[in-house]
C-alpha cells in the first residue's frame, strides 16, 4: 500500500516539513523553490535540504525553468513524479456511476462511464465496479504499491466515518453494508467516502463560482445541500449536515421516509416529473421530450425534461417550475436561517432559468429582501456531476496527506 510507505518513509526522518512541501506542491500542481519558501514561510536553507532529499527518493521532480531573472539559478519547476501514485474518484449517482483514475500529478489516465439498471442488486452493482477498476489496473498497468486510495462519493444515510451505508438509492437493498471494508480490502489501499451534496459544494469552490465566495450553499438534484461557512465545508457532527430534501414547508403532500407529510423531497424530486411523463405517454398524450427518445434511450430520464423545458416545452416547464416551487420555499428557510452569500443552483438551471432560478429569486425578493432586506444571491452553478468522480478522487489524496501531517 503506498500510503504506508510513503508514511514510513516521510515520517521516519521525524520531519513534518517533507510532507508539507509535498502536500504544497501537489495541491498547487508545480512550485518553485522561492515559492515552496514563501508559501511555508520557510529558509532557502530549509528548503534546499528538504527538497533535494525529496529530488533523490523520486518524489518528485524538476520540469522546466523560467526565464533567467538576474537573481542566480533559474527557479525551476517543481511537480510530483506522475507515476509516483494513482488514486481512484468513484461517483455512486442513483443513475450513472462513474470511475476515474488519475495519477499523482491529478491528470486523468482512465475514465469510465458506465449506466447501471435501475434496481439492480447492491451485490452485482459492487461486483461490476470491483472488475472494472482491477481491469483497468491492469491495462494501465499500475501495481497495486501505486494505489494511493479510492475516493467514494454517495447519496444516501451513511456512517461516514466508518463507511458503512444504511440506505442509499445507488446501492439498492443495502442495510449495513460496509462499503468503506469492501473496497479497502478488494483493493489494499485507503478510502474514504463522501456524501454527493457536500462534494458538490467542494467542486464548486475548487472549479466554480464560488472561489472567493467564503459563504455559500449548494444545491444538488438529489436534494441535498452542500455547506460552506467561513471558507469551511460544514458536514455536521455525523456527516449528515444538508438533509435539505427534509425540509417540512406544509402540513400536506405526499409522506417522507421519516413518517411526515409535507417536506420537500418527495414533492420536487426529478423522478416524479419523469413518472408522470411516462404514465401520460402510456395514456397516448406527448410533448416535446418524444423527440429525444431513440432505440439507444428508449425511456425518459430527467435529462431529457431538461432538453425539452430549454426548447420551449410549456408542459416540461411547468413541471419543473412546480418542483422549485417547493425548493423556493425551504431555500428561504435557509436564507434566513445562515444568510449566505450566494446560493448556487445545478448547473442544468441555466438552460431554463425561467422556471428555476427565477422562481427562487422571486421568493427571496417577495419575502426575504422586503422583510430583511436579505441580499442573498441565487446563481446556476459552474460545476455539474460531470465533476464528481474527479473531484471525489482529488478529495481522497488531500485526506491522505493530511492524516500524514496529522501524525
Amino acid at each position: 500500500m503506498f500510503y504506508k510507505q510513503m508514511k514510513n518513509d516521510l515520517l521516519k526522518r521525524k520531519n513534518s516539513k517533507l510532507v508539507a512541501i509535498l502536500d504544497a506542491v501537489w495541491s498547487r500542481q508545480a512550485m518553485n523553490r522561492r515559492d515552496i519558501c514563501s508559501f511555508l514561510n520557510l529558509s532557502k536553507g530549509t528548503i534546499t535540504k528538504r527538497v533535494n532529499y525529496l529530488l533523490e527518493k523520486g518524489y518528485i521532480v524538476e520540469s522546466g525553468s523560467h526565464a533567467n531573472t538576474g537573481m542566480g539559478r533559474n527557479p525551476e519547476k517543481l511537480k510530483l513524479d506522475s507515476n509516483l501514485f494513482y488514486s481512484i474518484g468513484l461517483n455512486l449517482s442513483a443513475d450513472e456511476t462513474n470511475i476515474i483514475i488519475l495519477n499523482a500529478n491529478n491528470e486523468p489516465v482512465k475514465e469510465i462511464v458506465t449506466n447501471i439498471p435501475e434496481s439492480t442488486d447492491y451485490n452485482v452493482i459492487l461486483e461490476k465496479i470491483l472488475t472494472m477498476i482491477k481491469q483497468s489496473l491492469s491495462d494501465l498497468s499500475i501495481p497495486k504499491e501505486k494505489l494511493l486510495g479510492i475516493g467514494i462519493a454517495l447519496p444516501g444515510i451513511v456512517d461516514w466515518g466508518k463507511g458503512i451505508v444504511y440506505n442509499s438509492a445507488s446501492l439498492p437493498g443495502a442495510e449495513n453494508l460496509q462499503l468503506k471494508k469492501f473496497f479497502t480490502e478488494a483493493l489494499n489501499c485507503e478510502c474514504e467516502m463522501l456524501n454527493i451534496c457536500h462534494l458538490t459544494a467542494i467542486n464548486e469552490k475548487n472549479w466554480g463560482k464560488a472561489k472567493n465566495v467564503s459563504d455559500f450553499f449548494c444545491v444538488e438534484d438529489g436534494l441535498g445541500l452542500g455547506i460552506f461557512i467561513n471558507n469551511q465545508l460544514c458536514r455536521g457532527w455525523q456527516g449528515y449536515a444538508g438533509e435539505f430534501g427534509y425540509m417540512q414547508i406544509k402540513e400536506t403532500g405526499d409522506i417522507t421516509s421519516d413518517g411526515r407529510k409535507g417536506t420537500i423531497w418527495p414533492n420536487a424530486a426529478a423522478y416524479r416529473i419523469n413518472h408522470a411523463l411516462r404514465k401520460m405517454r402510456e395514456n397516448g398524450g406527448a410533448s416535446q421530450i418524444e423527440k429525444y427518445l431513440s432505440p439507444e434511450n428508449p425511456d425518459i430520464n430527467f435529462d431529457m425534461v431538461i432538453r425539452a423545458a430549454s426548447d420551449g416545452d410549456k408542459l416540461c416547464s411547468a413541471m419543473i417550475a412546480e418542483n422549485y416551487d417547493w425548493i423556493a420555499k425551504g431555500i428561504l428557510n435557509v436564507a434566513y436561517l445562515l444568510n449566505p452569500e450566494v446560493i448556487y443552483l445545478p448547473a442544468w438551471t441555466a438552460k431554463c432559468p425561467e422556471c428555476t432560478i427565477n422562481i427562487v429569486k422571486q421568493c427571496l425578493t417577495h419575502y426575504g429582501a422586503a422583510n430583511w432586506h436579505l441580499a442573498t444571491s441565487v446563481e446556476s452553478a459552474k460545476c455539474d456531476k460531470n465533476y464528481f468522480s474527479n473531484g471525489i478522487a482529488l478529495y481522497l489524496t488531500q485526506c491522505v496527506f493530511d492524516k500524514i501531517k496529522a501524525l
